[in-house]
């Protein structure tokens, strides 16, 4: 019995064997996923509850905050620069 492969979409945008699950991401774009979910955690806190938490943890207007903020959004270019790599899927490995 032949065994069929299951694949998935990484953050790279590739298809992968499962076994090639255990390869780390890029190291920026990792850093932008975690990046964007601690920006939409925090906007869905601001919407849900008028809560800001980077500004409850940092100070409301602080340096921190600011870079936090800063870097959600660098992480957000890159995440749309990234996309289209994202959505690729690469040829079937052998």
């Amino acid at each position: 019995m032949v065994r069929k492969l299951l694949t998935t979409v990484t953050f790279d945008g590739y298809c992968h064997k499962e076994s090639d699950m255990t390869r780390p991401t890029s190291t920026l774009g990792a850093i932008s996923l975690v990046l964007l979910i601690i920006g939409g955690l925090n906007w869905g806190l601001v919407g849900l509850a008028d809560f800001d938490l980077v500004a409850a943890i940092f100070g409301e207007g602080s340096l921190l905050s600011r870079i936090v903020y800063i870097l959600v959004g660098l992480a957000a270019i890159v995440a749309a620069v990234l996309f289209p790599r994202l959505i690729r899927v690469a040829p079937a490995h052998a």
